[in-house]
C-alpha cells in the first residue's frame, strides 16, 4: 500500500531499457511506478492500481506474446480504451512519448486531450515538471 502522499504512474512502455530508465528515475522523484508492456498489461494494471498519471509510449505491441506486430499505435489504442471506460478512475495526467511523431499523429492526440507530448529524446526534468504540475490539479 502507498503512502497517502505518494503518487502512482502507469507507465506503459515496451522498450525494456526506455522503461528502466523511466522507472528509476520517477522512483527517485517519489512517485510509486507501475509498468505495462502491452496493452492487454494495461487494461488490467490500470483497473488494478488506479494511478494517477499514465505515461504511454505511441508504439508498442498491443499483446506481449511473440508473434505480435510489434509497432501499432498502442498508446492511442490505450486512451480511447480509458475514454470508454465510464467506471473507471481516470488517471489526471496523460502524457505520451514518441520517438516519431508527425503533425497527423500529434494533432491525433491533441484531440484526445492529452496533457502533453514529449518526443524522444526528451529532458527528464521537463516531463518531470510536467507531471508534478498536473499531478497537483488532481483532487
Amino acid at each position: 500500500m502507498r503512502d497517502e502522499g505518494q503518487r502512482k504512474v502507469l507507465l506503459l512502455e515496451d522498450d525494456r531499457l526506455y522503461s528502466l530508465f523511466l522507472r528509476q528515475y520517477l522512483e527517485r522523484l517519489g512517485y510509486a511506478v507501475v509498468e505495462a508492456g502491452s496493452l492487454l498489461e494495461f487494461k488490467t494494471l490500470i483497473r488494478a492500481e488506479q494511478p494517477d498519471a499514465l505515461i504511454s509510449d505511441v508504439g508498442f505491441a498491443e499483446d506481449p506474446g511473440p508473434t505480435a506486430r510489434y509497432l501499432t499505435l498502442g498508446g492511442m489504442m490505450a486512451l480511447d480504451w480509458m475514454r470508454n471506460q465510464p467506471l473507471l478512475r481516470q488517471p489526471t495526467a496523460r502524457i505520451v512519448i514518441s520517438a516519431a511523431m508527425t503533425d497527423e499523429l500529434r494533432g491525433q492526440f491533441e484531440a484526445r486531450q492529452v496533457t502533453a507530448i514529449f518526443e524522444k529524446p526528451f529532458e527528464p526534468d521537463r516531463l518531470a515538471g510536467m507531471l508534478r504540475q498536473s499531478i497537483a490539479r488532481q483532487p
